[in-house]
């Protein structure tokens, strides 16, 4: 599987963009025979059954924790992606006396009490299935992205999740 990277800015100007992302809207993969499949847990589900063989990163079929695996990459792509995306999009590159505090704050509301108060209440153990699973990867997605904004978001039980996160060896070759 090969990963191109296409810049937010860049979106609205690659040619032939539509064929695969008809929205024009990232992440998207580009499947063997040409389709495409879009939305990031489906992405994430699909990579998980297609590489990860030996379920390291998501528990088998009739695993007593894989409805809480399809609770946590459900609340991940639906409700966590959608309430960082906005705070993200009104900070990224500006400074703070730039940023419209006006739009900014009901976006903030929403990303702390949906995303970090579900961590709050879900976070018993140092990663969210108790073992490190896809979850954890797409919550580092999710939480660091909060976290370059620079609004103090992330804090409490999510802000030492994320500091873990952080510390594993995949993170740093990931984003070094």
């Amino acid at each position: 599987m090969g990963v191109t990277t296409i810049a937010a800015a860049d979106l609205k100007k690659v040619p032939g963009l539509e064929k695969y992302s008809p929205r024009r809207v990232i992440p998207f993969v580009v499947m063997p025979d040409g389709s495409s499949l879009l939305e990031f847990g489906a992405i994430v589900m699909y990579i998980l059954e297609t590489y990860d063989k030996s379920h390291k990163f998501h528990p088998t079929i009739g695993h007593r924790n894989r409805a809480k695996f399809f609770q946590g990459l459900f609340f991940v792509a639906t409700e966590a992606y959608k309430a960082v995306v906005p705070v993200f999009l009104l900070c990224f590159n500006m400074k703070h006396h730039d940023r419209d505090q006006e739009k900014l704050k009901p976006a903030k509301k929403k990303f702390t009490e949906d995303v970090i108060g579900h961590l709050e209440k879900e976070l018993n153990y140092d990663y969210y299935m108790g073992e490190f699973s896809a979850i954890d990867i797409m919550f580092t997605y999710v939480l660091t992205l909060a976290d370059m904004v620079q609004e103090d978001l992330v804090t409490g039980k999510a802000q030492e999740y994320l500091q873990r996160l952080h510390t594993r060896e995949s993170y740093s070759k990931v984003y070094s």
